[in-house]
């Protein structure tokens, strides 16, 4: 059996031939060339490895999501009660801001916050851990914290992370197949819907890591000197340099340690099925006419960015919509139907799960 993976050393991504999978001895990932793995190689390593599971230490695994407010608090609970249902075996780690550890004005007393915490920890075997929120300078409050993502890569007693953002949607089952990617630091999607005026650059709202402290110091040193303009997916893209990668005839020494991870399987933004423009979403093969509904079933994963659209949790006030974001006709009616059901169940499951209401 022959496989492809794409090889992005320069333009063309040329495939190259993959080893017989039969082979448990074959090297399937040259660390020469950044690359580009397809959704079914991804499938075909994570069957091979649960078809030969025995021992398999799933402790070893792990979810994780931060959380600095309430409502990031209440989307990651959502998410992880969503892998437990779809029985991932992994570990689910919160990372969540430790002001809500307990109320400052009833220091006896947990707050609402902790409360709920405890109770999700023991229902769905959640691993809580408060930390103190990374926070710098930047032209814009809403993600001065966005920092605080990298201190995954501290959590050293993981083999191997599965970070996303925690303004998501788990869709579709667990992702447990990205655990077992070939050996790199790194794994991401690409920022398709920047590609074209910003060129290739990776997208950081879902991240499979192998934890290194090494990394966590060069992150933090690029973001204290980072300028007020910069937020986490520059400073990730500062160090995982794709230029340099697709660049290599002058950077012949420089050695990628990434993966491109499948965009349409773990890249997709909600405001990629509003948009009346879904070049971002083409299909494989690329020759292939865009279908909503086939490409709303490959999805694992879509997080909830889709400016001037308030995040799922706040209320979809039409008199304080944007006219961009209003209510409008459409000839893609699938597209719309799956956009506004990603909303509608949000506003379920917030209430189910964390007993809120949309603010």
């Amino acid at each position: 059996m022959i496989r492809y993976l794409y090889s992005s050393r320069d333009d063309s991504l040329k495939p190259l031939t993959l080893p017989n999978f039969e082979s448990k001895t074959s090297v399937i990932y040259d660390k020469s060339s950044i690359k580009y793995i397809p959704q079914e190689v991804i499938e075909h390593l994570y069957n091979e490895v649960i078809e030969n599971s025995a021992g398999l230490n799933w402790s070893k695994y792990a979810y994780v999501q931060y959380a600095t407010s309430i409502d990031y608090m209440c989307s990651a609970l959502i998410n992880f009660a969503k892998l437990r249902r779809f029985n991932t075996r992994a570990q689910l780690v919160l990372l969540y801001n430790e002001y809500y550890k307990y109320d400052k004005k009833l220091e006896t007393q947990k707050s609402r916050e902790a409360q709920l915490l405890d109770k999700f920890a023991k229902i769905y075997n959640v691993i809580l851990r408060p930390i103190r929120l990374l926070k710098f300078k930047s032209e814009s409050s809403t993600w001065d914290t966005s920092f605080t993502k990298f201190q995954i890569f501290k959590l050293l007693e993981f083999d191997r992370i599965i970070y996303f953002d925690s303004d998501s949607k788990i869709v579709n089952g667990n992702m447990d197949e990205l655990f077992f990617l070939p050996d790199v630091k790194v794994a991401m999607p690409i920022s398709y819907h920047l590609a074209k005026h910003q060129g290739f650059i990776w997208s950081d709202h879902i991240m499979v890591i192998k934890p290194s402290v090494e990394i966590y110091k060069r992150l933090m040193r690029l973001t204290k000197a980072k300028s007020k303009d910069e937020y986490d997916m520059d400073i990730i893209n500062k160090l995982f340099q794709i230029d340099n990668i697709l660049s290599r005839d002058h950077n012949k020494d420089y050695i990628p340690d990434a993966l491109v991870i499948p965009h349409l399987n773990y890249g997709v933004l909600t405001g990629d099925l509003r948009s009346e423009n879904h070049d971002v979403l083409l299909a494989e093969p690329q020759d292939l006419p865009y279908v909503s509904s086939s490409i709303f079933q490959k999805l694992r994963y879509i997080h909830f960015s889709d400016h001037p659209v308030p995040k799922p949790w706040r209320k979809h006030i039409y008199e304080h919509l944007p006219d961009d974001a209003k209510p409008r006709i459409v000839t893609d009616c699938d597209s719309a139907e799956i956009w506004n059901s990603l909303y509608e169940e949000y506003e379920e499951d917030r209430y189910d799960i964390c007993g809120l209401e949309l603010r």
